[in-house]
């Protein structure tokens, strides 16, 4: 799917001193470094939990592959389904991710 962009620009559009932000010349970088924080935070938050989603997934695929053996304690399998859910919630569960990258990325209201 494409989608259509384009360059905006002011020539010679004047900004009062007052309402400049940082030294003149030097707003972008300044935009920059403000957004680099942020955006990291949400891609890791955004790892985090496709990580431990994509994890759950295989183990709770393997136990039951395993059948009734992969819930047995004997066996590896049991222990990797119990040992998935850690980094599923802590320190937050999936769905406290999802509510701040819903909140972070696309603006909508915080719901916790």
């Amino acid at each position: 799917m494409a989608a259509d962009s384009s360059q905006g620009f002011f020539d010679g559009m004047e900004v009062p001193v007052e309402d400049r932000i940082g030294e003149e010349g030097r707003g972008f970088e300044c935009i920059l470094d403000g957004m680099n924080p942020e955006r990291i935070l949400i891609a890791s938050e955004a790892a985090k939990y496709l990580a431990a989603e994509a994890g759950f997934k295989a183990c709770t695929q393997a136990v039951m592959t395993h059948g009734g053996y992969g819930y047995a304690k004997e066996y590896h399998v049991e222990r990797y389904r119990r040992e998935i859910m850690i980094p599923r919630i802590a320190p937050v569960s999936p769905q406290l991710i999802l509510c701040y990258i819903a909140e972070q990325v696309l603006g909508l209201p915080k719901s916790y």
